[in-house]
């Protein structure tokens, strides 16, 4: 995809999804977040601005609010979703858009930015990336895999595993990533 089509992907795919038929309103968590990572190179201060609101979406539990409502969103003060609502990969997005950012920009501070999580409580960029990673330790199966939360249609793998106990492939290939990037290095939270 090209820087155009990043850029109008960026500020209008997630305006008229299914808003205009009433079925919801708002950026749609994983979709958003990863929208920004097309667009840094370009536009760095609106891809900052929206991956605040965006962490601010975040759930002091790790998770995230399926929808960010941006002209309606409270941080700090937003209900927390039923936990059926809960997919294994949202705030996983962060460990992609955040470096990015900061490769993109220079700006190791934003590591350090304090931003509220959505229901309560506060915490660096850092420890937002944190909570993602212990949100979903806190969600593996027997199998050490990645449990299956909440998830598009292609996100679930069950192949070989008791019918109803599937997978989630993207946070799995996600720590595996994160590890390998991270490895040898002294990084700590």
């Amino acid at each position: 995809m090209g820087p155009y089509n990043c850029l109008i992907t960026f500020a209008w795919s997630r305006a008229a999804s299914l808003v205009y038929n009433g079925e919801r309103d708002g950026l749609g968590f994983r979709d958003s977040v990863q929208d920004i990572l097309g667009v840094i190179a370009a536009i760095p201060q609106e891809a900052r601005t929206r991956l605040e609101l965006m962490l601010t979406g975040q759930l002091a539990n790790g998770g995230a609010m399926p929808i960010v409502k941006p002209f309606g969103h409270k941080p700090g003060h937003e209900k927390e979703p039923d936990p059926q609502e809960f997919r294994s990969d949202d705030c996983l997005w962060f460990f992609n858009a955040v470096p990015a950012y900061v490769n993109e920009t220079g700006d190791l501070d934003f590591y350090n930015k304090v931003l509220p999580y959505a229901d309560q409580g506060e915490a660096a960029v850092l420890g937002h990336l944190r909570r993602a990673l212990e949100f979903n330790l806190e969600r593996t199966g027997r199998h050490g895999l990645p449990c299956g939360l909440a998830a598009d249609w292609n996100d679930l793998s069950e192949a070989g595993l008791p019918r109803g106990k599937p997978f989630h492939r993207v946070p799995g290939a996600a720590r595996f990533d994160l590890l390998r990037r991270n490895s040898g290095s002294s990084w700590k939270t």
